[in-house]
């Protein structure tokens, strides 16, 4: 995600938590900052299965109080969807958090499923590898 972000014109900050040993978490993995002065909270999550646990989010409160801040602030969750063969499948889906929780309430389902998250998020276009295009976040 490091190297989409680094690609666009703002400012890319990598929020390191340290995973499960450490006691306070950070709020998400990214905080990506557009020229046009909008800020982003960006946490990443992977998967090879066909649908992500929506339990795997443990800072969804911390992505939408920050979404909340004002009109320049969102936070997504971005799911990066890739099968056995990473070099078939490889999807990346960013879901904001808002919709995520939302989904997460009111859907039946303990997961969000590919075609789900494409219904109330955006894919963003693979470049190359293991690098999108995330030119979209510059214009919201």
């Amino acid at each position: 995600m490091r190297q989409s972000l680094s690609r666009l014109d703002g400012y890319v900050m990598r929020l390191h938590d340290g995973g499960a040993s450490i006691i306070e978490r950070t709020p998400a993995d990214f905080a990506y900052f557009a020229p046009s002065g909008r800020a982003f909270l960006i946490e990443c999550k992977a998967t090879n299965r066909k649908s992500l646990d929506y339990k795997r989010v443990t800072q969804i409160e911390d992505l939408l109080r920050f979404a909340r801040t004002s009109d320049m602030t969102a936070a997504f969750v971005a799911v990066n969807f890739y099968g056995e063969d990473i070099r078939r499948t490889n999807r990346c889906i960013f879901v904001p958090a808002h919709d995520f929780a939302a989904h997460a309430l009111n859907g039946a389902r303990a997961s969000l499923s590919i075609s789900a998250a494409l219904e109330i998020g955006w894919e963003a276009p693979l470049a190359r590898g293991n690098v999108w295009d995330l030119t979209r976040l510059e214009t919201l």
